[in-house]
């Protein structure tokens, strides 16, 4: 395989059709989902794409049923050469032009949201990007905070002379604008194969190309705004309907979930959560507790009502996921599904008999019993090492490995990852003794949550997480 050229012309210019194309079918599949969920009072009821009379916000507008309409300006590159900052915001003339924007969209006294799109990751020593919250992608409130002679002062003039304004008219743009920075291709087909799904729509590669094509075409044909009625035609001609619509659920304990606002009910404990960045994630940080997070996750029955085909998304860690079943369980009448990668992981499927591998280790600690389920790594010993150290009050500690194999590829089909939950469960079950049960897992967040979801008739358990080189941390218990 040769190494990659620069981009033609024609190339790039493709590249940034189809990002753009991508937004806009997301904003279909948005609008779509609060038509299906009623879970918003102020849905999308229709989708622009290169409108006119809306200036620098016409890639996609988002039609609200009352203001404010939603304006997004996509740009997409192809390397990450120039990052986004004032720099590249005034060479570009991209702020000039979205305060020109705001000015026009704000002058009957409508309030607007304007939202910035690229893939372009942000300047880290620009500072007032430095100041993007990560919940809404704003720069206020920080890039307000501090005087005429600050930091944060001087780069406001600075961003005022570059958008060709005055600091209080910057101020007011900065308030209506989001920065969706770093926004890869990648990210946004996930997004959109997730909102796919929760309608109950094949979410596949070429469902999502079926997609973009057809937004490609209205807009060669001139048309600009599309409804509710024009995207349910567009499912149906490009036979894209797979089931019923989800109700969806979100739990954000790694990082923020860029699609919480679709959820009809979402946590977010990431601001909890001891750690600077994802990965370092996986703990609460005190004065909030585990108590604490499974409180609000028990009370997400109530919220969802009569709701019973739920879909998980949000980024959060084994522990949580496995509780988040619990609280759904199969034999309340629940069905749980959620993406596994470009897959979707659900209850519903058949289940068919599943090879494990299981060990006994008698360890002699006390009458309890450890599971540890090994699925996507061989971590095991490690996890055995930390029981024994630790001196949990454990008899016997069961190792439960697929037939085939441990791995990143151990569970290929949703049919497998439901079959195997269903066979850890079963072997939970049978090998309960007089104790409670200490388990720790080793594998998929998909196969966690379908875990939690089959896990009755089951002897009290402690549900451990893993906290990188310190070892575990008891985090629920459940007794279903």
């Amino acid at each position: 395989m040769t190494g990659n050229d620069m981009p033609s012309a024609t190339g790039v210019r493709i590249t940034g059709d189809e990002y753009q194309w991508l937004h806009v079918w997301r904003a279909c599949m948005e609008a779509l989902h609060h038509n299906l969920t009623g879970n918003t009072d102020n849905p999308t009821i229709a989708v622009g794409v290169e409108e006119p009379g809306v200036g620098n916000g016409d890639d996609v507008v988002r039609h609200r049923q009352h203001p404010p309409h939603v304006y997004t300006q996509t740009k997409h590159a192809v390397d990450n050469r120039m990052p986004v900052g004032l720099t590249y915001l005034d060479e570009e003339g991209i702020l000039k032009k979205l305060a020109t924007t705001h000015k026009i969209l704000t002058a009957n006294g409508d309030p607007v949201e304007m939202r910035l799109a690229t893939n372009r990751p942000p300047d880290p020593t620009d500072v007032l990007l430095k100041d993007r919250d990560g919940r809404d992608s704003r720069l206020v409130p920080r890039a307000a905070q501090g005087g005429l002679n600050s930091g944060r002062g001087k780069a406001r003039a600075a961003w005022a002379t570059a958008a060709g304004t005055d600091e209080p008219a910057l101020m007011a743009l900065l308030d209506d604008l989001h920065f969706d920075i770093a926004y890869d291709y990648p990210r946004l087909r996930e997004e959109v194969a997730l909102l796919m799904t929760a309608n109950g729509l094949r979410s596949d590669d070429n469902a999502i190309d079926q997609g973009t094509k057809w937004v490609s075409q209205q807009v060669i044909a001139g048309h600009r705004r599309l409804t509710l009625a024009d995207i349910n035609e567009a499912v149906t001609t490009r036979d894209l309907q797979a089931g019923s619509p989800w109700t969806t659920v979100s739990i954000a304990t790694i990082k923020h979930d860029e699609l919480a606002d679709q959820a009809a009910v979402s946590i977010d404990w990431v601001e909890r959560i001891s750690g600077e960045k994802p990965r370092e994630r996986a703990a609460p940080a005190p004065p909030y507790t585990w108590a604490d997070l499974a409180a609000e996750i028990a009370d997400l029955p109530v919220q969802l009502g009569s709701s019973r085909r739920i879909l998980a998304t949000g980024h959060m860690r084994q522990a949580t996921g496995f509780l988040l079943g619990t609280e759904l369980l199969r034999v309340m009448r629940y069905e749980v599904g959620i993406r596994q990668n470009d897959q979707l992981w659900t209850s519903e499927v058949a289940t068919m008999p599943f090879g494990l591998a299981v060990t006994e280790n008698h360890i002699g600690q006390g009458s309890d019993s450890a599971l540890i389920v090994n699925v996507a790594a061989n971590a095991a010993s490690q996890a055995t090492d930390w029981i024994v150290q630790n001196a949990l009050p454990v008899e016997t500690i069961l190792t439960a490995t697929p037939a085939a194999g441990w791995g990143p590829s151990a569970v290929t089909t949703p049919v497998a990852a439901n079959s195997l939950a269903v066979a850890i469960r079963d072997l939970a079950r049978n090998h309960g003794g007089s104790g409670a049960l200490h388990l720790f897992l080793i594998g998929p967040l998909g196969l966690a949550v379908l875990l939690g979801h089959h896990w009755n008739r089951v002897t009290t358990t402690l549900v451990y997480e893993h906290l990188g080189p310190q070892g575990y941390e008891h985090a629920f218990t459940v007794d279903v």
